[in-house]
């Protein structure tokens, strides 16, 4: 099983009100799956309960956007992702850069990408990436989760620790 990773904390920001995911790695964890290893950090956020009333105007949306940055100078790579009622899961890979920046990633960008099944199942063996299956495109009044996973900008390579924040993430 994994361990629990101690570096992520949500902390106040300037503005009243408001508060920021603050992230720090000293490395992504190299996860074992069958005879292979991957570099990868997942964690999701359920939304479903907020958009009950909302989700007829999720349709209307046509980006994903998220506010952030990296604290050092290493740049994270994440992989964003919306996850539907179906269990299809969509997403693009961005950079965070040093400047505090906006990231705007248009919905039909999205692609089909892996299903991260958090926590990580038991016996250590399994795979805890669900294979994702060709469909149709995302249907945007069925997205309920959000999947952010941290992986290598290149294979296995990390050159020092990760620290980044992420501020806002909505659909405009």
């Amino acid at each position: 099983m994994r361990p629990w990773l101690p570096g992520i904390q949500l902390k106040p920001t300037y503005e009243a009100g408001q508060s920021q995911l603050l992230h720090h790695l000293d490395e992504i964890p190299l996860n074992e799956m069958g005879e292979k290893s991957i570099r990868i950090y997942t964690f999701k956020y359920s939304f479903r309960d907020k958009i009950k009333g909302r989700k007829e105007n999720l349709g209307e949306k046509s980006k994903l956007v998220i506010k952030g940055q990296s604290l050092n100078s290493a740049k994270p790579t994440l992989e964003v992702a919306l996850i539907d009622s179906r269990g299809m899961s969509y997403g693009h890979r961005i950079t965070l850069h040093q400047e505090n920046g906006i990231y705007k990633i248009p919905i039909d960008q999205l692609s089909p990408t892996q299903f991260a099944i958090v926590p990580r199942p038991y016996p250590g063996f399994m795979s805890w990436l669900a294979p994702y299956w060709p469909s149709d495109s995302l249907e945007t009044e069925a997205i309920e989760t959000l999947q952010i996973s941290l992986v290598p900008a290149t294979d296995d390579y990390q050159p020092e620790p990760l620290e980044y924040y992420l501020q806002e993430i909505w659909l405009e």
